[in-house]
């Protein structure tokens, strides 16, 4: 068996490209994922579900507006980035490069200082508490820097520099974060530490991406707007954008409508759910990872022979994975809430039943980037938005009924939708199977 394997990688370039790609970025991934976990059961031990709650509530604030004003320019460069990685094509990287700068840069600092000077308004118009208003102004502040870092990340990765590209997105933050509570604020931590914490790591984060790419491309040849246009980059960065943003704000939903409706506490509880239950789908992110400027290659390049090859290896590599993980989530799930303390033990079934929608995911393979990838992001923004509209409508009509439990059950179906339509519509227009199948 071990020679077999052997073979198959000395004869098959793109799947030794997956696996050796993966080893690495999944070492990284998973190193990433230990310190977040251990970044929450620290404030979980020193401020309770309340302020794990407190949190992921500004983050997510953070995430879907830092995709706002990306635009979608995340999706797009890594496509375009992929694409041109070519010797007839590298110099359009720099202009791609100077394009996403030239965009988001001012268009996160107006937002940024919007949030900044209206956060007294906002906080006092949802009812929250005056600890918000402090959270939001450092979160206009963080929110340029965190929306440039986003797309920087994945200009690397379209570079294939993968370790360095999984570093900054998994890892960096939350590292910085643990030793500057631990250095800074060991002895006492409130809920307002954490958010200044989190702007110094993001700080940090965007100054290794800058470096990082300023190195790669200062050897560059420039190159003539004509031959690849700002609009041409735009058009295809905005239903880019849409899709992103209604998938951020689709995982975003609950925290926001339980902070709301239910209490902070519930919010940690959910958040800690969620958060192992997106460990049965750790390796369909990093196999998306690498297949992702894989698949733009190899659709550009109309090569579908070995694109579909690359598509069932990796989806049938990241089923086993994931469903190995969800058994482990199942039968231990108790234990493993139960380490951030004794209140989130209570959300073991909303565990389960975001478990089970992840490994559907994982069947159904990269359909998400293998859309974006081959220029069917309009397909996947609409998609996106279906669900994203239903979510809040239900949401909307449970009101103050809605607790973690019903949270979860809507994602989760939501969830199952978003993975079988494209799965269909790939198949319907390719012939390409992105699924796994035990047939």
């Amino acid at each position: 068996m071990v020679e077999k394997l052997l073979n198959k990688l000395k004869s098959d370039i793109h799947f030794k490209d997956i696996l050796k790609g993966s080893a690495i970025t999944f070492v990284l991934k998973v190193a990433g994922m230990a310190v977040s976990y251990f970044l929450i059961y620290v404030i979980s031990k020193k401020l309770g579900a309340e302020g794990v709650g407190f949190f992921n509530f500004l983050l997510n604030i953070l995430i879907s507006l830092g995709m706002m004003v990306g635009l979608g320019m995340n999706m797009s460069v890594l496509r375009y980035v992929g694409q041109f990685n070519n010797k007839d094509n590298q110099a359009k990287i720099k202009l791609i490069y100077k394009y996403y700068l030239a965009i988001a840069t001012p268009l996160s600092i107006v937002i940024g200082l919007t949030i900044y000077f209206c956060a007294d308004y906002f906080v006092a118009m949802a009812g929250k508490e005056q600890v918000y208003i402090k959270g939001f102004k450092v979160i206009g502040i963080i929110l340029p820097f965190y929306a440039l870092n986003q797309i920087s990340i994945e200009y690397i990765r379209g570079l294939k520099q993968l370790k360095i590209s999984e570093l900054i997105r998994s890892l960096l933050r939350p590292l910085i974060m643990v030793v500057a509570i631990y250095a800074l604020f060991n002895e006492k931590l409130s809920k307002i530490d954490t958010v200044y914490i989190l702007f110094v790591a993001i700080l940090v984060n965007f100054l290794v991406s800058q470096a990082t790419i300023l190195n790669k491309i200062k050897n560059l040849p420039r190159i003539s707007m004509l031959e690849f246009s700002l609009q041409e980059f735009v058009k295809t960065s905005l239903p880019m954008m849409i899709s992103s943003l209604s998938s951020t704000l689709f995982l975003a939903l609950p925290v926001f409508f339980l902070d709301f409706y239910a209490s902070q506490a519930e919010v940690g509880v959910y958040s800690v759910a969620n958060r192992l239950a997106s460990l049965v789908s750790i390796i369909l992110i990093v196999i998306n990872t690498i297949a992702a400027p894989k698949f733009s290659e190899l659709y550009w390049a109309n090569n579908m022979k070995e694109l579909q090859k690359v598509i069932s290896q990796s989806t049938k590599l990241m089923f086993w994975i994931a469903f190995i993980i969800s058994l482990g989530l199942i039968i231990f799930g108790r234990f493993f809430l139960g380490i951030f303390g004794e209140e989130f033990k209570a959300g073991y079934t909303v565990l389960i039943i975001l478990v089970i929608s992840q490994v559907i995911n994982a069947a159904t393979g990269s359909v998400g980037i293998f859309m974006n990838m081959s220029g069917r992001q309009k397909i996947l923004k609409n998609i996106f938005l279906i669900a994203l509209a239903i979510l809040l409508v239900l949401y909307m009509f449970i009101g103050e009924g809605l607790n973690m439990y019903y949270a979860s059950i809507c994602v989760a179906v939501l969830q199952i939708f978003i993975s079988i339509v494209p799965t269909y519509i790939i198949f319907k227009e390719l012939r390409i199977k992105t699924y796994f199948s035990l047939f």
